[in-house]
This record gives C-alpha cells, sequence and structure tokens, in this order.
C-alpha cells in the first residue's frame, strides 16, 4: 500500500473486512462496518476526510445493499487518481 501510494500514480488503501463477519446476516450492519472500515482507514492513512462525509449521504440514497459500489464509484469520481483497494479477509464473509 505504501509503495503504491508513495509512488503518486495511483491511491492505495489495505482494508481488513473480518469485522464485519460479525454482522452475519445484516446486510445493514455488515455493509455499514465494511464501509466504516474504509472511511476509517482512509481517513487514517492517506488523511482523506471526504468519504466520512459523503456516509450517511449514500446509505440513505441507495440503502445498504448498493452503498459501498456508490460510495467508491463518488471516490474515483472524485479522486485525482486511479484507486487501489487492498481487501484482506474478504472469505471471511462468507454467510453461514
Amino acid at each position: 500500500m505504501e509503495r503504491l501510494d508513495g509512488e503518486g500514480d495511483y491511491t492505495a488503501l489495505y482494508v481488513n473486512l473480518e469485522p464485519a463477519q460479525a454482522a452475519r446476516g445484516n446486510v445493514e450492519a455488515g455493509m455499514r462496518t465494511i464501509v466504516g472500515g474504509i472511511v476509517q482507514n482512509a481517513r487514517r492513512y492517506l488523511g482523506e476526510q471526504r468519504l466520512r462525509e459523503w456516509v450517511d449521504e449514500t446509505f440513505h440514497e441507495v440503502g445498504p445493499y448498493d452503498a459501498l459500489q456508490a460510495l467508491l464509484s463518488r471516490w474515483a469520481e472524485e479522486n485525482q487518481r486511479p484507486i487501489v483497494l487492498l481487501l484482506d479477509e474478504v472469505d471471511s464473509l462468507v454467510g453461514d
């Protein structure tokens, strides 16, 4: 992540999705956890504040099923560089 971001050609971000596993069948809770992880890491590692401002509006406009895609699409449209998103532990989200 640091190498990609440091080269200046990409905005790179790593996010561990394992915390969303606890939501199990609750789509909204799971999506809020995933989006929250992205927002938190973007703020912490990239100094990116816009995502936090967009979260509530995004969930209100498109609902939990499309919130992740809508948020990432908006970020990609408004960001200066292509975004590389490294998502870890996606396999932990498999349902029962």
